[in-house]
């Protein structure tokens, strides 16, 4: 265990999910919605571009059912913001509990009937050292019921007892899309550490490897050197950032006395669920790509859809500030965004060509058919004025008429098939 990791002034955890809403379904028992945004415009407007302030608070809102504001949050009067949480998890062969507090519990309604849940915890003093730490996100993050949960309060049954079932009825939905929750590390640290110190720091605690296992995690030099490289952010020299698939770390020294405003724990967090509705929203136009036979209709709707997500997400920059561009850039760069963006765009494009193709093959098929039925009627015609002179020049030469009609139509259907197909 490394000593240097002792000295910690505030552990603040936020751990993040999806989940699909139905519209009818959404009570207003729990949750109101959040001033945090319309409190503070001015501030918010001096600092972000206006589309994307739009695009991220103005997704979705539902006036009919009492909602128009699609940042949520968990009635600060509720029980569960009142009182000291614990959380018991096996630590080797013993029970070990961890003390918490949640914070607040927020959730944001976005495009595609998609919430996204931020619950923001915050460790009690006792447990400011690196193997409480690592223990509780570990097991806070994994939605995977085992013995190991020996109490009833768990994740799981928070996730879908406070904030699931108050909009979706059933609540059990989002374990499909979770196999494990996003984690937000908001660490402030009282002594200043080394480069070396701090990037191992980070890694310990993004990867959840910290410490009880140091032996069975020693990453590669090669591959720990590039993560570190193309995954942190470092502007100044009291705090750094690094941005993994499935977490976000921040570590500051003495960051608390001086931030009152909680700028990462409350507004650059806005950031990560941005860019992680982003990558959830592309997963479930990727599966319904996947998963239904389409028709001509469905695959313009679904081309529009993602379209109008483009336009939406597609920001060269999102702040007049260098900091949430950097944050924004890396994060799209860690998640994939671009990549699956371009998966998406093909996949698009291959399932318009082929319902394309199917659709003009129906066209043809229904032109060919009508081609026949009138080669059939211009055929019969000329039977008819045929049969009708040969009649009247010769009594000998009398042909049952419908076999004459079969030969004549036969003749002319195979001269303009033999046509169609030079």
């Amino acid at each position: 265990m490394n000593s240097f990791f002792h000295d910690i002034n505030s552990a603040n955890l936020h751990f993040i999910g999806v989940f699909k809403y139905e519209s009818k379904h959404i009570k207003n028992d729990l949750y109101s919605e959040s001033s945090y945004f319309f409190n503070n415009q001015d501030y918010f407007y001096q600092k972000y571009y206006p589309n994307w302030l739009h695009s991220f608070f103005n997704q979705k809102t539902l006036p009919e059912y009492g909602i128009n504001n699609n940042h949520l949050q968990l009635k600060k009067e509720h029980p569960l913001l009142r009182q000291k949480q614990e959380l018991i998890l096996r630590a080797g062969e013993e029970d070990k509990t961890i003390h918490y507090a949640l914070s607040s519990i927020e959730v944001f309604l976005f495009r595609a009937n998609l919430g996204i849940f931020v619950i923001k915890t915050t460790l009690s003093n006792e447990h400011h050292n690196s193997e409480d730490i690592a223990l509780f996100a570990k097991k806070f993050r994994n939605t995977t019921i085992n013995s190991n949960y020996t109490n009833s309060d768990y994740s799981v049954s928070l996730i879908e007892k406070n904030i699931v079932s108050q909009f979706h009825s059933d609540s059990k939905s989002w374990r499909q899309y979770n196999p494990q929750l996003k984690t937000a590390f908001f660490l402030d640290i009282a002594n200043q550490l080394k480069s070396d110190k701090m990037n191992q720091l980070l890694f310990d605690i993004g990867t959840f490897t910290a410490p009880l296992y140091d032996d069975l995690f020693i990453p590669d030099s090669e591959y720990y050197e590039r993560l570190i490289v193309d995954n942190t952010i470092a502007l100044f020299q009291n705090w750094k950032v690094l941005s993994l698939y499935d977490s976000l770390t921040r570590i500051a020294v003495n960051l608390d006395k001086k931030d009152t405003f909680r700028l990462w724990e409350n507004e650059y967090i806005l950031i990560y669920v941005y860019v992680l509705f982003a990558r959830y929203y592309l997963y479930h136009i990727n599966n319904q790509l996947t998963n239904i036979e389409l028709n001509l209709n469905e695959s313009q709707l679904i081309r529009n859809n993602f379209h109008h997500f483009m336009n939406d997400f597609e920001h060269s920059k999102i702040s007049y500030k260098y900091l949430p561009n950097e944050i924004f850039e890396k994060l799209k760069n860690v998640l994939g965004i671009k990549e699956e963006i371009v998966v998406v765009e093909q996949k698009i494009n291959r399932i318009n060509q082929r319902v394309q193709e199917r659709y003009e093959k129906r066209v043809n098929a229904i032109l060919v058919l009508l081609t026949i039925l009138t080669v059939l009627s211009v055929a019969y015609d000329a039977g008819q004025m045929t049969l009708e002179w040969i009649n009247a020049k010769s009594q000998i030469l009398k042909i049952p008429s419908f076999i004459f009609l079969i030969i004549i139509s036969l003749i002319l259907v195979i001269l303009f098939f033999r046509k169609k197909l030079k």
